[in-house]
């Protein structure tokens, strides 16, 4: 009973070595010498064992367990001479590799009746080198395409970066000040997308500019009403000079940077003097033109103040731009 344990045992280590173990990394392949022409048509048998010393390394050369036990126990000398016999060692089928890692070939001689295995020489065969884009997904960098961030994951099968999922920038946005900015991608990272703050920015310079041009223009104008008020009243006018004319016509294009009642008074000049059948009595054209004349002393007083409140509005939105693009 006890002889019949101990064969079974046997059994099982045999074939746990010459077959197949899971934790195995490195095996025992002999085959065919392909270099020795003699061989040609054994070509293509294989028998492999997997190396179950967890401590071996290739760089300790073949295995003992390769040349002799796993050599012997696979009976490929059989059907196979011994100088046809090559013996390697490979990256086991389960660790994930693949690589024939040292191989050498087996010549033989006869001793007191008996072959005797020589190794010749062991030859390296390079190791192939699996290049490794990553370990870990962290090692996997996203990237932009268009407005989208494209992240990856790290294949642990491969070991390289595949297509995870992405993330549209497009759909979010920052409200800064008075303001709300749509996002875009940039270096694999929502952030405001400057071609919306440049075309605020862009706004905030025309208003300013607009201000500017309209206290400019107004100034001009309040002279000629001034001096349009004065005639009125000294030589019973009742139409328009050509010199407020002139003037009405220079700020037709600002008087959206108006207030409103100076804006309807402007308006109501451009009209009498474009449309023949307006008429004025004289009382009526010194109301009006003495009424132009004191809305744009009013309004010289309300235009700079908005004029300091756009200059301030264009140095913040400059300053966003600025922080953006950089």
């Amino acid at each position: 009973m006890k002889r019949i344990i101990f064969i079974v045992i046997l059994a099982t280590l045999f074939l746990s070595g010459c077959y197949g173990h899971e934790d195995a990394e490195y095996e025992c392949q002999i085959s065919v010498d392909s270099s020795n022409s003699d061989c040609s048509e054994l070509r293509g048998r294989v028998r492999s064992c997997q190396i179950l010393d967890m401590s071996y390394q290739p760089s300790e050369g073949i295995a003992s367990y390769c040349t002799k036990t796993c050599l012997k126990k696979s009976k490929f000398l059989d059907s196979v001479p011994l100088e046809c016999v090559k013996v390697s060692v490979a990256y086991s089928s389960f660790s994930g590799r693949s690589g024939i890692i040292l191989s050498k070939q087996l010549g033989g001689t006869v001793e007191n009746g008996e072959k005797v295995i020589e190794e010749e020489e062991e030859k390296v065969v390079a190791e192939p080198t699996i290049k490794k884009e990553c370990e870990l997904n962290s090692d996997c960098k996203a990237t932009c395409e268009g407005t989208n961030i494209a992240r990856q994951y790290c294949d642990i099968n491969t070991y390289k970066c595949k297509f995870d999922k992405n993330v549209n920038c497009a759909l979010e946005s920052e409200k800064w000040e008075d303001y709300t900015f749509t996002k875009t991608c940039k270096n694999a990272v929502c952030v405001v997308d400057p071609n919306q703050v440049k075309i605020k920015r862009d706004e905030a310079k025309d208003t300013l500019q607009g201000y500017l041009d309209a206290n400019g223009q107004v100034s001009v104008l309040y002279q000629k009403f001034q001096r349009e008020c004065e005639i009125a009243v000294s030589l019973s006018l009742t139409s328009l000079t050509k010199n407020a004319l002139d003037g009405l016509t220079a700020i037709g294009g600002v008087v959206k940077f108006l207030s409103d009642v100076t804006g309807q008074i402007i308006e109501e000049g451009i009209n009498m003097a474009f449309e023949s059948d307006t008429k004025m009595s004289n009382s009526e054209y010194v109301i009006w033109s003495c009424g132009a004349r004191d809305k744009l002393s009013s309004e010289l007083n309300i235009l700079p103040p908005k004029i300091d409140d756009a200059r301030a509005d264009l140095k913040k939105i400059d300053a966003k731009y600025k922080e953006v693009i950089s």
